[in-house]
């Protein structure tokens, strides 16, 4: 989720906040300007998204622990169905509900992930485009360049080919999905159809 980091400014220890998600970089200009002071300074700490690009854990949905827990629950709810046969009565069909309401918590967790993912990855965006405005400025990517190593490589790209080696967009790591139409949305339908069959197999044996 979004925070707000706060720091102070070096000539008049004002303290300024910065947008970082989670665990991630602060994507911002590094260069600041203090709002009691107006004197422009550099923070190491930000990096231009345009030319830095994500952080590698900031591109991969880690979401495998929703479906390994979803397919758990799911299993612990069918086994009981089959094994218990004509012992297999109303009550404990209802207290067997229970694993199956834990899956399906599972699954929808891995979509309300998925969802989080793809709004995180869009105010990337945002800050990539904004990003890559000043960077465009040959003049701000100079005084960028005397501070910091990776935009000097940049300057030292752009003087040789004509062109800014541009960080992939954000955008390019959503992921698109439909949930009517997802792998793992047919994989809880199956599964409740599974149970339903193996409860009726209880009461007919």
């Amino acid at each position: 989720m979004p925070q707000y980091y706060s720091k102070q400014c070096p000539y008049c220890h004002k303290y300024y906040e910065l947008l970082r998600q989670g665990k991630a970089h602060i994507y911002a200009s590094p260069f600041v300007t203090c709002k009691k002071c107006g004197k422009v300074f550099y923070d190491s700490e930000c990096h231009e998204i345009s030319i830095e690009g994500l952080e590698k854990s900031e591109t991969i949905r880690k979401d495998y622990g929703y479906i390994f827990g979803g397919v758990f629950f799911a299993v612990i709810g069918i086994i009981p169905s089959f094994l218990f046969g004509s012992d297999f009565s109303i009550v404990f069909a209802l207290v067997d509900l229970i694993p199956i309401v834990g899956a399906w918590l599972y699954f929808d967790g891995y979509f309300t992930h998925a969802n989080n993912f793809n709004k995180k990855l869009l105010i990337y965006q945002e800050e990539y485009e904004k990003s890559r405005n000043r960077v465009s400025d040959v003049n701000y990517l100079n005084a960028l360049a005397q501070k910091n190593n990776f935009a000097r490589n940049v300057l030292s790209h752009l003087s040789t080919y004509g062109s800014i080696p541009w960080a992939p967009e954000p955008k390019s790591y959503l992921q698109v999905y439909e949930e009517k139409k997802s792998p793992v949305w047919s994989i809880m339908l199956i599964v409740l159809v599974v149970h339903a069959c193996a409860a009726l197999c209880g009461y007919l044996m």
